[in-house]
């Protein structure tokens, strides 16, 4: 056993979940795990990097060493920097930069570089169009990039095209679980990103696809700040002839009646109405 691994040990054994450094002398915290990430040994690199991504308050220079282990030729020790990026927030967006550039060395990225993508604050609208890519080009990766945009939320407005045209390509009632998974995400990142998408769910109420009409309703209808004009639009697919629409409709008049106070007495009767639509896929 090295002395830097036994130093880990210690250091795990001592500083069980999260690694404090307040009231303590900075150097008694950081510099051993600084020197452990650059080790010989893979092992040893992996957990000084879980540690340091423990640390709190979270310091500058610990951001820029887990960002340098990115270009690290152990995947092991990879995945431990992206996942210790994914926990930091905002706090990771000075390393954001360097996650663009590696993930463009790797045929395939991780789940949690991904993830990580949507979770640094302001600066992850540099990854917006990366996460739009991956949404559209690896199916098996699209749920966590739906998730990331849905992080982003307003800054990611861009990536509404794509997010409609995943809606399209999955179906109005994707039957495996994994698809069932990403149209929900889809939908949870459009009401997220709100207002810079509205416009254009507003059009996609007159899509062709079912699909696409039924997500743009539940989205606008879960935003933030739901603009009432929306009563209107989603008035007028009452008589859609996609039974799941029309349901989602009668949901969203719901969540409108219930938010917006003083809404007419005829918005609930079509409520109750729509409501009773019998559900046929």
């Amino acid at each position: 056993m090295t002395r830097l691994t036994l130093l880990l040990l210690v250091f795990m054994v001592l500083l069980p979940g999260s690694v404090a450094a307040d009231g303590q002398d900075p150097s008694t915290d950081v510099t051993g795990l600084l020197v452990a990430i650059e080790d010989g040994n893979e092992q040893t690199r992996e957990d000084a990097i879980r540690l340091l991504g423990q640390i709190w308050p979270m310091r500058p220079v610990i951001v820029e060493a887990i960002a340098a282990r990115l270009y690290d030729q152990s995947d092991l020790v990879y995945d431990a920097a992206v996942q210790a990026l994914a926990g930091m927030g905002a706090r990771a967006a000075p390393a954001l930069g360097d996650l663009l550039r590696t993930l463009d060395h790797y045929p395939r990225p991780t789940r949690g570089a991904v993830l990580a993508l949507g979770s640094a604050g302001q600066g992850s609208r540099r990854a917006v169009p990366h996460l739009a890519r991956i949404l559209e080009g690896d199916r098996a990766l699209a749920p966590e990039a739906a998730e990331a945009l849905g992080r982003i939320g307003p800054l990611a407005g861009d990536a509404v095209p794509a997010l409609l045209r995943s809606l399209r390509r999955l179906g109005p009632n994707p039957e495996q679980r994994p698809e069932r998974r990403e149209r929900a995400r889809v939908l949870a990142a459009l009401a997220h990103i709100g207002a810079p998408g509205i416009a254009l769910l507003r059009s996609a109420l007159n899509d062709p696809s079912a699909a696409v009409r039924s997500g743009a309703v539940h989205a606008l209808a879960r935003m933030e700040a739901s603009p009432p004009a929306l009563e209107s639009d989603f008035a007028a697919l009452l008589d859609d002839p996609s039974p799941l629409v029309r349901t989602e409709v009668a949901e969203a008049m719901s969540i409108l009646w219930e938010y917006f106070s003083g809404r007419a007495s005829p918005t609930r009767i079509i409520v109750e109405d729509v409501g009773n639509l019998p559900l046929q896929r």
